[in-house]
Formats: structure tokens, C-alpha cells, sequence
């Protein structure tokens, strides 16, 4: 198998992506630790006061952080990709309705928060509630009241912040936290000037102070969300509140959400431990007279830990998380696990000597920030703790990158699992330290360091569960990455505790900060040429960026500024952009640009040039049109371009004096209720005017039609399963609403460039074929045009004569026969879904399938977690001779056993001019045009004479093919007469991955997958789990469990295996019964070792229901590690 090669220039993409970002974090960053700085120097950082703004500030600066690097990010940028992605109006409605929602619950969150604050900080301060601390509890009351609106302006900046960042403008959001610093900094900056520093160690603030504070805290707030708002506009979206949430994909963003917002409850609970008992230290030091180092200690020790995490880090993460999710769109799971280590082993390259500075360079950090002014007393506090935090920065940065992984991959419910233990960790051991020792001076250290260890446990556990969804990522690469940056770590950051030791016994300030300085120049150098000359190529890059002056306005593209050079994998290889050359790919995949014959096509009519619309003209101030592509009885449909959506549309200009014109236009209207991105949606509907002919606006999209996609054979099993699904599954909503297609068929059903559908002609269609006369509509219409979809899809035939480009199907007694008896290997679940929608509920039998809810349930139990979207994909970019190759060999049934479908994996994703590239580029949907069965649109005159001299290749190729087919068949009836009792291919029923517990299995191995070895397509496959010795060592194999349906006699298997020097063995049950406990209550009917790419066996007495097939030695893969798999098994008898 091989999988798609990920973007060559996706190391330079992220860098520069990176750059962009940690150029505006670094400044924000700076600003922040100056405004620290600030604060530490008026009220210190072990006092009361400082502990009651930090305390009033947690709640809102919490959740910040968490809807920073959590909630709100990765949740809805894999969303907004999506709509950004599939919908043609750039995803505006999903955002708007997305921006709509979770504005109405940030609201309520704020107002519930606000109003029971006294109730919140009794959770999260509950030792403050005492007589000797009434003045300062009163304080943090007041204060916080001012500061929990935060709350709701936090959301509404990172809901715009993720608009931005799924359109690839990654500045502003990283650069609007300035201006907050800039205000509170004001703000410090005016208190000191008034009130000056703190003086009294335990005197409360005043009320003035509290609101001077609080005010300026939120109103920072304010300006950081509001600066965003320029930015939006500019690409595109003017937002408009929707309400029409019910029934438009929401439901799946909030169900996604859920988990996350498990996640967020499950670190606050972990939070409220900490800050309790942070705040406990306070309290007890102020008890016993004697400085605590709690909440302002532990904070400034975490903001100092947190800064290169947040400059870089965070960074990687939100360039990496749009494209991972494109990967993982595409169901390229290599791309997202390459995306997922490449910025792992950049962000590690800078953290690991950073995690080794602050344990060993805690103490000068701590005091050249926070050991000025009141702070010059208790500095040495924060520099505790911030040497605990050093501990766990390369965990915290591992399991942080790994979580965006599931992120992109739309997985929330793990990282919500995985943290019930980082956070249960965090708890239990933050509460053991704490009470071991009865020291306030180190609840602060004690506290970073029970936070550091639980990321230990967190990185490990996340791990193994990523490897489960990304079986080659690489941890043993990654932790020799870790090894190996540790040595030029050590000597820089020795380097600099020299430098700073002997800098440290100066009382000035001045000189100190110098010696500082120096120390990070000489160690940044010495990191930096060690690196190099140990051969780690991110040290290089990271250098690039720290040396490359901006020169960004924060509004490009991310992808915009260098072309990359190679990329390399982890292992240090480079990946190929160059494994598939563009022209291998069908860059025109819905056939605009070659000429595809069609029976019984009515004449095209072109206008009368001095009549007809021209290129340039622009409709109603705004659709400007570029590109005539067809017209059919007197229609014509355009390629315009519309500047306010910024991208192309389809305008169908109607004919003059069309009897159609007035119910067409009505039914665009009434069509314009499809929200679905499974709908290509009506954009526009404009009457006739000022001598333009009405007119419709479409979407545009890029993609073929199932029309045309089914000329070159049937689709398999899961294809069919998951497109009637998708069908089903986007009607179903509309028919509960009194909406339905009335005129699908696969004209009206396009696959997109990406593998996904969409409907054409909602309800237009329709009123285009009517008489005139009003016809009832009904679900029945569109349910069972649903079984003709179906049977197309499996046999390629139609099921009411010879209709769309596909034969009439067989019939016995005027009805068409099963698509089982048409052709061999449809899955029998599938043949019953196509009787029970065509039953008239016979009494005893199974119950009929009469809306298109109840089908798209039915096709979803079938499927399981399969998906088709990867392999549709792959059809449409299948070479032009190999459909034709394909159509040949499709049209003939063999008499032979033979896989029931066979498609090529091309192994390259789109390129960037491809249609899903470059809009102007795009390929037209055709379909979405055609008006009657038959009308195929081409080009406009002019194009066809190159258009057939560049075929006349491939058809000669063409006939070359038919003509060694004949012979080949020809041969073939010579040499094997037909015979009625020839053998046929059996259908399997079913498949499940065969891995027993009690033979020291798993229960499982890639359960997923098992699909692949039953699909019909040799190309994909089932595969192991890889493993230290061919042998497995502690269980006697692994393999597939298939059930037959019924007792069949069984006369030959084969099995197409991945990889060469296989063990295998085909078992059958010992009773009557299938026993999955246990291989031993299986029977050895045939084996064979070291097996090639393919094993046969062949029987004379053997009847079984069930099947396994059974590998017992693996093939070498390589690395010392071994692994196989099945790509197909064909059984034949009767």
C-alpha cells in the first residue's frame, strides 16, 4: 500500500507560518513578563495584595489559557476547515451560526459566573474566609466581580481568532494581546504613580485600587478582541447572527465539543485543588507571621516556564492543526502523523534547552524579573518553583502536540480520557507534597513540581493511545531527537551558569542584566554550532527563524513567503514531492476538458453571438461573468466570478420566453432552505431585468458525477454503503421540513474533488422536467430513487432500462433481478437494504425501508466506522487509460472468480493547481447542468479539434486494449467453456479482526481496517500491529475472521497478502459454533509457510459457514521490527 505523500514544502510552510505567530506572541510575551515585572516590583510577589489580584484574575485567565491551547481552538478549527473547505461561500453560514451559539452560551456562562462569584472563589479560596483575612476576602470579592466579564470577551476573541486561523491568517490573533499588555501596563503604571509601592506586608487594598485594577484588567480585555475585528472583515466575513441553528451540522460541532468541555471541567477541577491549596500558603504565613509562597509565586514561576512554549509551541500547533485536519479530512492518516512529528521535533529542538535553563538557571531568571522593588525579598520563591516547572517542559510540550493530533483527527473523547489521569495525577500528588511538608515558603515549588510530574504520566499514556490511530509514529525516534539534544543543552546552559555566577555577587541591577544577556548569547551560540555539527537539522532551521528579521504586517498567509526544499520524514529521509509527476493525476476530473460521449444526446444549440451575453459582462453589479461553458435549449451556464464571496460561481442564465422560467425560479427559492454542505446550494435568484434574462447562482465545485464515474465499473460494497448513506442522510432533515429532490439520479449526484458528495438540482431539477401541472411530492420519490442509486452503484446497470450511460438491468418476470444475482460480491446486507426499500412489506419478512432516515440508519449499521471518502477520491484521479482499461473489463462478466471491483490508489494528494488549488482552474460540474438525462455540457466550440487530436492517443490505446481483451477472452472460451455449474465468487457476510485475549492478544488489532481486506480493491489492505520477532512471541498469530452467511461448500480461497514470507493458516470451528475466545476451538484445514503476495488452496469436501485465515510469522519490514497483512480474500464455491 501506499499512501499519499504529505506536502514537500510543509517544513518551510510551518516555519514561516511559526515565524509569523511567535514574532507577535514574542512581543506580547515580552510586554506580559514587563507588566510581571511591574507588579512584582509594587506588590511583591508573597504578599496579600498581590495574592488577591492574582486570585480575582484566576478565573477568567484560566479558562483563558485553556480556550488558548484547548476548547474553543481545537474543537472548532477542524470545524471551520471543514465548512471553509466543502462550502463554497467560504463557510460563512457555518460561522456565523458557529459565532452565534457559542457567543449565546459564553454570554449566559458570564452572567451565571458573575452573579454566584461569591460562591466561586469560596471554591477556590476556601482558607481565606476567615476573621483575620475579612478585609482582604471583601477585596477579592470586589475585584473579582470587575474582572469575570473577562469571560465572555476571551470567547469572543479566540471565536474570531479561529475564523483567522482556518483561513491561514495566523497574525492578528497572535498580535492583538499587545495592546492588552499596553493597557495594563498603563494601568500598574498609574497605580504606582498614585499610591506607589506596597509598604505593609498585610494591609488590604483599597476600594479605590480595587477598581482602578479590575477595570483596567477587563478593559485590556476589550481592546485585544475588538483590534480583531478590521482583520475579519478583510478576509471576507461581515458577520450576521443566525438563528436557524436546528438541523444545519451544529449538532455535530456540539456534540464534538462536549469532550472538550469535559476536558476544561476536568483541569478546573484539578485548578481548584492547586489553588486551594496555593492560597492555603498565604493564609498559614500571614497566621504565623511569615511570607507563603502561594498563588503569585506559583503563577510567576509558570509564566516564566510557559514562554517558550507559548512562543514557539503554541505557534507550531495552530499552523500544524489546519493542515493535520486537511489530512485527516482526506483520511490521510500518514499526513497527519508526519505533520504531528514535525513539529514535535522542531518545538523540542527549543524546549529541551530550555527546560534544562530553568532548573539550572532558576535562580537569576527569578531574579532579574521578579527581584526588583517590594519583589527583591521573595524572589528566590518563584525561583523554587520554577525550577520544579523545568522538570516537566518536554512532557508538557509532547503530550500538548500529540493532543492537536487527535484534534485534527476530530477525536476530543480521548484527550478527555487521557486527562481524567494527567489531572488526577496532578491532584493526588499536588495534595501529597503539599502535606509532607509544613513549610509555606515551598507550597509553590512543591506545587510545580506535582504539576511537572503528572505530564510524565500524560505523554506516555497519550502516546500509546496516538500510536493506536497512527500506528508508525515514531516514539523511539522522538526520544533519541530528546538524547540528543540534551548534550549541546548541557554545555550552553553550563556555559551560561558560569556567566551569570560571576555576575551575581554585583548589586548592580544594571550590570546583573548585563551578565544575563551574555550568558543567553554565548549559550544560544554554543546550542546552536554543537547542533549543527551533530547533524540536527531543526537547529538550523530554528536559527533561521531567530536571525530572519519580520517584515510581516501580520496580515499574509502563512504559506505565502518561501517555497520550501525538501522535507524529511523522522527517520531522517526526504519525502519526494516528485513520487507522482502532475500529468499522472486527472487534473479534469469531472471531464469538461475532454469530450465524453453520450447516447442519445439532444444538439447543443449556441447562441447567436450579437445576441448572446459576453465575457466580462457583469450582472447586477456583481457577478462578472468569465467563461461560457454550455447551453442546452436556449439555458446557458457561466463561470462568473464574484468578488464579494472572493471566489468563482456558476450563473444558469434561463431562456427568453421560457414557460419553465417562473416554477424554476420558485423552486431555486424554496431550494435555497439546504443548509448541508452535501448540497450544492443555490446562491442567488435574480428575476429578469433590464434585458438580462432571469438567472440562478450556484456554488462551484470541483468533482464528476456519479453518471460518469459508474461508466468505468461498479463502485465496491463500503463506496455504495456510504454514498446512498450520505444521501439519505442529507435528505432526511429537508423531508421532515416538506422538501424533497423529486428528480434524483446519478446526474444529480456529484463526488468532489476531496471524495465527498453533494446533491445538485434540489428541487430545480425537478420543476425543469415538469409538464406544468402541480405534481404531489412525496418521500417516496426520493426513497426509491435511493434503490435505483444503490443498484447502479453495485451492478452498473439501471434498474429501469438503459438510462444515464449504464444498460438496462436483467429482468425474470418484469422485474429487475437482486444486485446479488447480477454480479458476484455484493455484500448480501447490501441486497437486503434494496429489497426492503422495494418491498411492499410482505407480512413475515424483514420490515420495509420507507424514508430516508430509516435508510441512512439501516446503511450506517452496515458500515460500521468504515468511510469511502479516500477511495472515491482515488477514483477521480485515476489516469485516463486506466478507466478506459477498466470500463472494457467492466463491461464483461467473467466466469472466473475475480475481485468484484478493481481501483487504483494513485499515490499523490491533489497538487496546488489542481481544481481544489486554484478556483480559476477548477473542473465544472457538469451535472449540476444538466437539466435532462442525457445533456452532457462540453467546452464552446473552438476547443475541440485540439481536444480530439490529443485523444487520438488514447484511442488508439483504447482499442488496443479492447482488441487483447477479445483475444484474451476468446482464449479463455476455449480453453473453459462456459459451464452452468461454474464456481462463484462467495459472498462474505462479514469480517472481524481475530486477536483472543487468552491467547495473549489484544482483543483487537486495527479493527478499522478489516474492511479493506474484503472490499474488492487489491490496493488497500488490513494490516498487523508491528511487532520485535516474525513469530509474535507471546501469542500464536493474529488474522480475520469471515463469516460466509450460511453453510457454503468451499472449493478454492485465495488470499493476497501484504509483503512476502507469510505463515498462514486456514481454520474452520472444531464444532458448530464460531468460538472467539480462543484459536484452539479452530481446526487447521490448510497451511502454508513463506508465502509470496498471494496463497491458494483448494478444496473438494469442505463446507463451513465460518472462515479464518490465520497468520502465524510475519515478513521483516525492516528497523528489526515485522508486520503483515491481507489485502484481499476471494472465496469461491457454491
Amino acid at each position: 500500500m501506499t499512501s499519499a505523500p504529505t506536502d514537500p514544502g510543509g517544513g518551510r510552510r510551518l516555519l514561516n507560518a511559526t515565524a509569523l505567530m511567535a514574532s507577535g506572541t514574542a512581543i506580547s510575551r515580552l510586554l506580559g513578563v514587563v507588566r510581571t515585572m511591574l507588579i512584582a516590583f509594587i506588590l511583591g510577589n508573597a504578599t496579600l495584595r498581590v495574592d488577591v489580584f492574582n486570585v480575582a484574575m484566576f478565573v477568567p485567565n484560566s479558562l483563558y489559557m485553556l480556550l488558548a491551547g484547548g476548547t474553543l481552538n481545537n474543537v472548532l478549527v477542524p470545524q471551520i476547515v471543514r465548512a471553509v473547505k466543502n462550502d463554497d461561500d467560504g463557510g460563512k453560514a457555518f460561522v456565523d451560526r458557529i459565532i452565534t451559539g457559542f457567543l449565546l452560551i459564553l454570554g449566559t456562562v458570564t452572567v451565571i459566573f458573575t452573579v454566584a462569584t461569591p460562591l466561586v472563589m469560596s471554591v477556590y479560596a476556601s482558607s481565606w474566609q476567615t476573621p483575620e483575612l475579612a478585609e482582604h476576602w471583601r477585596s477579592l470579592l470586589l475585584m473579582t466581580y470587575l474582572t469575570m466579564p473577562q469571560l465572555f470577551f476571551f470567547g469572543v476573541f479566540f471565536l474570531i481568532g479561529q475564523v483567522l486561523n482556518a483561513t491561514e491568517k495566523f497574525g492578528p490573533m497572535m498580535w492583538a494581546p499587545i495592546l492588552n499588555n499596553v493597557v495594563s501596563i498603563s494601568v500598574f503604571s498609574l497605580y504606582l504613580w498614585i499610591w506607589g509601592t506596597q509598604t505593609t506586608p498585610y494591609l488590604a487594598f483599597t476600594d479605590q485600587q480595587v477598581w482602578l485594577l479590575g477595570v483596567g484588567s477587563t478593559l485590556g480585555i476589550v481592546v485585544q478582541t475588538l483590534a480583531l475585528i478590521p482583520y475579519l472583515r478583510r478576509v471576507g466575513f461581515a458577520y450576521r447572527p443566525r438563528f436557524d441553528l436546528k438541523g444545519t451540522g451544529l449538532g455535530r460541532t456540539f456534540q464534538v465539543a462536549k469532550w472538550m468541555v469535559g476536558f476544561v471541567a476536568l483541569t478546573s477541577l484539578a485548578q481548584v485543588v492547586v489553588t486551594n491549596l496555593a492560597t492555603s500558603a498565604a493564609s498559614t504565613g500571614a497566621a504565623i507571621g511569615q511570607a507563603g509562597a502561594g498563588v503569585t509565586a506559583y503563577q510567576n514561576a509558570y509564566l516564566i516556564w510557559i514562554l517558550p512554549h507559548s512562543l514557539l509551541t503554541i505557534s507550531l500547533a495552530t499552523a500544524m492543526l489546519p493542515m493535520a485536519s486537511k489530512y485527516a479530512v482526506a483520511g490521510d492518516r500518514v499526513g497527519v502523523r508526519v505533520e504531528t512529528e514535525r513539529a514535535l521535533r522542531l518545538a523540542l529542538t527549543f524546549l529541551v534547552p530550555a527546560s534544562v535553563a530553568f532548573i539550572v538557571l532558576a535562580d537569576p531568571i527569578a531574579r532579574l524579573i521578579f527581584g526588583n522593588g517590594t519583589g527583591a525579598s521573595d524572589y528566590y520563591f518563584v525561583a523554587w518553583a520554577l525550577a520544579g516547572f523545568g522538570i516537566g517542559l518536554v512532557p508538557y510540550t509532547i503530550q500538548y502536540l500529540y493532543l492537536r493530533a487527535f484534534f485534527a483527527l476530530d477525536n476530543t473523547k480521548t484527550p478527555f480520557l487521557l486527562q481524567i489521569a494527567i489531572s488526577g495525577a496532578n491532584a493526588a500528588l499536588a495534595i501529597m507534597l503539599v502535606m509532607a511538608w509544613d513549610s509555606p515558603s515551598t507550597v509553590a515549588a512543591r506545587l510545580g513540581l506535582a504539576y511537572a510530574l503528572s505530564y510524565f504520566l500524560g505523554a506516555f499514556l497519550t502516546h500509546l493511545a496516538l500510536k493506536k490511530r497512527l500506528p508508525d509514529l515514531a516514539g523511539a525516534t522522538i526520544l533519541n531527537h530528546i538524547l540528543k539534544l540534551l548534550a549541546p543543552a548541557v554545555v550552553a546552559v553550563a556555559l551560561a551558569w558560569v556567566i551569570t555566577w560571576l555576575f551575581a555577587t554585583n548589586t548592580n541591577a544594571g550590570l546583573r542584566l548585563v551578565g544575563f544577556a551574555l550568558a543567553g548569547v554565548v549559550a544560544l551560540l554554543a546550542f546552536f554550532f554543537i547542533a549543527k555539527r551533530m547533524g540536527i537539522p531543526e537547529a538550523a532551521a530554528l536559527f533561521d527563524i531567530l536571525r530572519r528579521r519580520g517584515r510581516d504586517d501580520g496580515e499574509a498567509d502563512a504559506t505565502e513567503a518561501i517555497v520550501g526544499s525538501q522535507s524529511t520524514d523522522p527517520a531522517g529521509e526526504a519525502i519526494d514531492s516528485g513520487e507522482i509527476a502532475l500529468d499522472q493525476t486527472n487534473s479534469d476530473p469531472d471531464g469538461t476538458g475532454v469530450f465524453v460521449a453520450v447516447s442519445i444526446s439532444d444538439p447543443l444549440d449556441y447562441p447567436d453571438p450579437a445576441n448572446a451575453p459576453v465575457v466580462g459582462l457583469v450582472l447586477a453589479d456583481r457577478y462578472e461573468l468569465a467563461e461560457q461553458l454550455a447551453v442546452h435549449e436556449g439555458t446557458q451556464t457561466w463561470r462568473a466570478t464574484d468578488p464579494v464571496l472572493g471566489r468563482p460561481v456558476l450563473v444558469h442564465l434561463l431562456a427568453e420566453d421560457d414557460a419553465r422560467t417562473a416554477r424554476v425560479l420558485a423552486a431555486a427559492r424554496s431550494a435555497a432552505v439546504t443548509t448541508d454542505s452535501r448540497f450544492l446550494r443555490v446562491l442567488d435568484v435574480v428575476e429578469a431585468n433590464d434585458g438580462v434574462n432571469a438567472y440562478l447562482v450556484y456554488e462551484y465545485e470541483a468533482g464528476q458525477t456519479l453518471e460518469k464515474l459508474l461508466r468505468s465499473g461498479p463502485l465496491t460494497s463500503v463506496e455504495t454503503a456510504w454514498l446512498v448513506r450520505e444521501v439519505a442522510d442529507a435528505l432526511a432533515p429537508l423531508h421532515a421540513q416538506g422538501h424533497f429532490h423529486q428528480h434524483l439520479n446519478p446526474a444529480t449526484v456529484l463526488i468532489t474533488a476531496n471524495g465527498n458528495l453533494k446533491l445538485l438540482g434540489f428541487e430545480v431539477d425537478a420543476a425543469m422536467h415538469s409538464d406544468g401541472r402541480a405534481a404531489a411530492a412525496s418521500t417516496a420519490t426520493d426513497v426509491q430513487a435511493m434503490a435505483d442509486l444503490l443498484y447502479a452503484c453495485l451492478v452498473a446497470h439501471w434498474p429501469h432500462g438503459e438510462r444515464f450511460g449504464l444498460p438496462s438491468a436483467p429482468e425474470e418476470a418484469g422485474r429487475a433481478l437482486t444486485p446479488s444475482r447480477v454480479r458476484g460480491g455484493v455484500a448480501p446486507a447490501l441486497d437486503q437494504v434494496y429489497e426492503r426499500i422495494r418491498s411492499q412489506g410482505t407480512p413475515g419478512r424483514a420490515s420495509r425501508l420507507f424514508t430516508a432516515q430509516a435508510i441512512a440508519a439501516e446503511l450506517s449499521m452496515v458500515l460500521g466506522p468504515a468511510n469511502a471518502v479516500s477511495d472515491l477520491r482515488s477514483r477521480l484521479n485515476r489516469p485516463e487509460a486506466e478507466v478506459a482499461e477498466s470500463m472494457v473489463g467492466s463491461a464483461a462478466s467473467p466466469p472466473v472468480p475475480t475481485p468484484a471491483a478493481h481501483h487504483v490508489f494513485v499515490s499523490g494528494r491533489l497538487p496546488a493547481d489542481s481544481p481544489e488549488g486554484d478556483a480559476e482552474d477548477q473542473a465544472f460540474v457538469d451535472s449540476m447542468l444538466a437539466r435532462s438525462d442525457n445533456f452532457t455540457p462540453i467546452p464552446p466550440p473552438g476547443s475541440a479539434a485540439n481536444r480530439s487530436a490529443r485523444n487520438v492517443p488514447l484511442m488508439l490505446l483504447s482499442a488496443l486494449v479492447v482488441a487483447a481483451v477479445g483475444i484474451g477472452a476468446a482464449g479463455v472460451q476455449t480453453l473453459n467453456p462456459a459451464d452452468p455449474d461454474a464456481l462463484a465468487v462467495l459472498a462474505i457476510a462479514k469480517a472481524d479482526d481475530f486477536d483472543p485475549k487468552v491467547d495473549g492478544g489484544s482483543g483487537g488489532e486495527n479493527s478499522t481496517k478489516v474492511v479493506l481486506a474484503v472490499d474488492g480493491n487489491l490496493q488497500t489492505a488490513w494490516t498487523t500491529d508491528s511487532y520485535r520477532t516474525s513469530k509474535f512471541a507471546n501469542k500464536p498469530g493474529v488474522g480475520l475472521l469471515l463469516d460466509l452467511g450460511g453453510v457454503r461448500q468451499i472449493n478454492t480461497v485465495k488470499v493476497h497478502l501484504v509483503g512476502r514470507g507469510t505463515d498462514l493458516e486456514l481454520r474452520v470451528p472444531v464444532g458448530n459454533s464460531a468460538s472467539t475466545k480462543t484459536v484452539e476451538s479452530w481446526r487447521v484445514v490448510a497451511a502454508t509457510k513463506n508465502a509470496a503476495e498471494a496463497a491458494e488452496f483448494s478444496f473438494t469436501d469442505l463446507r463451513s459457514r465460518y472462515v479464518l485465515v490465520y497468520l502465524t510469522a510475519l515478513p521483516a519490514v525492516g528497523d528489526g521490527k515485522f508486520s503483515g497483512g491481507i489485502a484481499e480474500v476471494v472465496l469461491s464455491g457454491s
